[in-house]
């Protein structure tokens, strides 16, 4: 009975991601070959030979690949300040809280909050009398993608630091090795996967990220996809080539990712890794840490401030003139308010269910396709969400469906950030004992009984990390809606793309303190929900 009732959920599954993730998949490298009902070749070599995108493809790498090995060390630094030293926890607490917040805002926000820092008029030359950097060139993105980048990049550094053994520091020290060598045989040898994995989480955002480039007017891979299908001569088959190379590099990062991993051997019965004291190294990491979180402080004070002075930056009189009623109707605040809600809401309770049942199947099941669908459900985690989007424009624009939008959104959304909740509802699932489940089949109880009473009691916890980061996701998410919204159905994130066209920076503030602060209560309840059940 059992089985059977997971098989149902199992095809059911699998025709949930055949027909959300597999197929627009299938369009978007179909649609690229594909000319008037034949095989072409036209829309590849014409790429290829145009210069443009040589020149944004090869930026795309170079920034990629700088920002993230800036941003895996620094993040490295952070780790090891957290949890190799005796600094004040009120400083580590602060950092922590900190890196949380570039991921609680869409990345085109802090884009224009750097020209407000760093730009010609901005503030840091309005401090010292000149700007440090010049935000238009790849400085400017390098930094912004440093802030976009820092929270994932740190939660995978940090996670691969708990595998570290102090009884390998010891041993180290007995054979008194230097610091620089128990750094290099111990810390740096025990983490390898894990910044290898980190280093490519980064470079696949960064590669694929639009929101940046848009703000600081950098011609990207991402951009140059945006340009091309819908620009002022929309190139739908040209798009779906770029949509599919924007792919083949996360697709090259996941394979080299895959193959450390399994190479990776996890030690039983480890010793927790203990601070020590150094005050020379100690001194150094604040320093580090210092610097890099002084910009991200600045960067969104200035967020909060433009929405609120009269003229920025000459005139910072108080002043409340954009928060008018009048003038938020007339950028449609309200309806992409409640168009965002309805969206991040719908996707968390959409997702949720669906990468649990998914979950459930791979974990419980004995059905011979749940290795199958477990490949499938990784698929989400490589493929870029401007390549998603487009393929579900190919599909929304063939088929006339443009009015179900929303509907839409909420579909690409669950199926977008659905290999991170999967996973994590894998491995919680996995340490569930399958006893218990025994035995209240053997009490008389009905499988889905036995998960009402049995499983999710004991998945709290990882229900309302799965839905917080689904409703946040679709909060800021914009690369993959941009191809399938309308006029009327904007979600705030995409409100900021249309007011960047006018120059409307103190509005776009404005529906980022909005997004953060919905963010933020969001990301709140979720951390005071852990502590009342670690109590």
């Amino acid at each position: 009975m059992q089985n059977r009732k997971l098989n149902f959920i199992s095809s059911f599954v699998f025709i949930y991601l055949g027909l959300f993730l597999l197929i627009p998949f299938t369009l978007l490298v179909l649609y690229g070959f594909i000319e008037n009902g034949a095989f072409t070749l036209n829309n590849l070599t014409s790429i290829f030979k145009n210069k443009d995108f040589y020149d944004s493809f090869l930026k795309s790498i170079f920034l990629a690949a700088i920002s993230s090995a800036l941003t895996t060390t620094l993040a490295l630094a952070l780790v090891y300040l957290m949890r190799r030293t005796k600094v004040h926890n009120l400083y580590k607490n602060l950092l922590k809280n900190l890196v949380v917040l570039p991921m609680l805002l869409p990345s085109i926000s802090y884009g224009f909050a750097i020209i407000y820092v760093f730009g010609a008029n901005g503030l840091v030359k309005r401090l010292i009398g000149t700007p440090l950097i010049d935000v238009y060139s790849y400085q400017g993105l390098i930094l912004g993608y440093m802030i976009y980048t820092i929270g994932p990049i740190f939660m995978i550094i940090n996670n691969s630091f708990r595998y570290l053994d102090e009884n390998l520091y010891t041993v180290s020290k007995v054979l008194n090795d230097t610091k620089w060598q128990t750094f290099k045989n111990v810390t740096f040898q025990g983490m390898k996967t894990g910044l290898i994995n980190a280093f490519f989480v980064g470079f696949s955002l960064a590669f694929s990220d639009f929101g940046l480039p848009m703000a600081l007017n950098y011609d990207t891979l991402a951009k140059y996809l945006y340009k091309t299908t819908l620009g002022s001569v929309p190139q739908i088959g040209k798009g779906a080539i770029i949509g599919v190379i924007l792919l083949m590099v996360p697709l090259i990062n996941y394979l080299i990712v895959s193959y450390y991993q399994k190479k990776y051997t996890s030690l039983d019965n480890i010793q927790k890794v203990q601070p020590t004291e150094n005050k020379k190294r100690d001194f150094l990491l604040c320093g580090i840490t210092f610097i890099y979180f002084s910009i991200i402080i600045l960067v969104f004070s200035v967020i909060f401030i433009v929405p609120f002075v009269k003229n920025w930056p000459y005139d910072f009189s108080f002043s409340l003139d954009i928060w008018n009623k009048n003038t938020l109707k007339r950028i449609s605040f309200y309806r992409n308010v409640v168009t965002t809600f309805e969206v991040a809401i719908y996707t968390a309770i959409l997702g949720t269910i669906i990468t649990f049942l998914t979950a459930l199947v791979t974990t419980r099941s004995t059905n011979k396709f749940k290795k199958i669908l477990d490949t499938i459900c990784l698929m989400p985690n490589i493929i870029p969400g401007m390549s998603l989007g487009l393929g579900y424009l190919l599909i929304v624009s063939n088929y006339r469906l443009s009015k179900y939008a929303m509907i839409t959104m909420i579909l690409l959304n669950s199926v977008h950030f659905f290999t991170s909740p999967y996973l994590l509802f894998k491995n919680s699932l996995e340490k569930i004992n399958d006893n218990l489940e025994d035995i209240s089949y053997v009490l008389g109880d009905s499988y889905f009984k036995t998960v009402i009473k049995i499983i999710i009691p004991n998945l709290k916890g990882p229900f309302v990390d799965i839905m917080s980061y689904l409703f946040i996701s679709s909060f800021t998410t914009m690369s993959a809606l941009i191809f399938v919204s309308t006029y009327k159905v904007q979600t705030l994130s995409l409100s900021i793309k249309s007011l960047e066209q006018n120059n409307q920076f103190n509005l776009i503030f404005a529906l980022s303190i909005v997004i953060l602060f919905i963010n933020l209560i969001v990301n709140n309840f979720k951390n005071y929900y852990h502590k009342k059940i670690e109590k």
